[in-house]
């Protein structure tokens, strides 16, 4: 009976280290971050700054993005090899000489948290299609880089 029980606690002994193992290699995002915008507007002038307010539980993460001038939306993903991949949806405006048209649009960010920062890119992807009349907006990688901070309130607040 006696190596029945030391097998036991050997496993358990075992198993609380591979969960500690997987908490410390798991980076811990949840917070509020204040993002940057690497774009200029068309006047040369730079946007306010955004807000993502993240929670996590284990590889999970949902939240908040705030934009000012704009209500918050959903933004959710997954922490996979030490990348944040984020995922949102939007609607967005486009405006040319003759018209307006409004486009869905998904965002999608690849993170990495860098001290208190998180660094990488986000992409842009239209959800229209274009052979009924959609835009093709598929975009390219833009930078992305927010840090821990305090929140920028959304309009209406």
């Amino acid at each position: 009976m006696r190596p029945l029980v030391h097998h036991l606690l050997a496993g358990a002994v075992l198993s609380a280290f591979a969960s500690i193992a997987h908490a410390q290699s798991t980076p811990t995002v949840a917070g509020t971050w204040v993002v940057r915008p690497a774009a200029r507007a068309p006047d040369g002038s730079s946007p306010p700054p955004s807000t993502m307010t993240l929670s996590q539980r284990g590889d999970s993460v949902t939240g908040t993005f705030a934009r000012r001038g704009a209500p918050p939306r959903a933004i959710h993903g997954t922490i996979v090899g030490g990348d944040l991949r984020l995922e949102s949806l939007a609607n967005a405006s486009l405006q040319n000489d003759a018209s307006q048209r409004g486009l869905r649009v998904r965002i999608n960010y690849v993170l990495r948290l860098v001290g208190d920062s998180l660094v990488g890119t986000s992409r842009l992807e239209s959800l229209g299609d274009p052979a009924d009349g959609g835009l093709s907006l598929n975009g390219m990688d833009q930078p992305f880089v927010a840090v821990r901070g305090i929140p920028v309130k959304p309009s209406g607040s």
